[in-house]
């Protein structure tokens, strides 16, 4: 009889997912997982890249270690950039950048000082 209950279920799942199937799928499970995250690692390096590739949007500047991300709104940040990219989350990473613009690390500084204004709808 399967158990109604949406919690004992879930715990009852947990239960069997921790004593009975990862015990014995260990070595695939693992494998799996570094997998995963080698394609999820180089989804963040693509979108990173396409979001850096037009340069700064205040200056010439298109080197890409020179260019990082700045959130047009304070309000909407979730996370910052790195961090996601670190972490590898693209699905999340993906949203945050829409939230950015690109500029390089001279002009941000000077945006977060005050002495550069810009039009975020360019």
């Amino acid at each position: 009889m399967p158990i109604k209950d949406p919690v004992k279920r879930r715990e009852a799942h947990s239960k069997y997912m921790r004593e009975v199937w990862y015990p014995k799928n260990k070595v695939k499970h693992k494998k799996s997982v570094g997998k995963n995250k080698k394609q999820y690692k180089q989804q963040c390096r693509d979108m990173i890249s396409e979001f850096r590739k037009n340069g700064c949007l205040l200056c010439e500047e298109k080197t890409p270690c020179c260019l990082s991300a700045h959130h047009v709104d304070s309000e909407t940040k979730d996370d910052t950039v790195a961090f996601l990219a670190a972490s590898v989350q693209p699905k999340k990473l993906k949203k945050e950048l829409a939230k950015c613009v690109c500029l390089c690390e001279n002009c941000h500084r000077k945006v977060h000082a005050g002495l550069l204004n810009f039009d975020a709808r360019k």
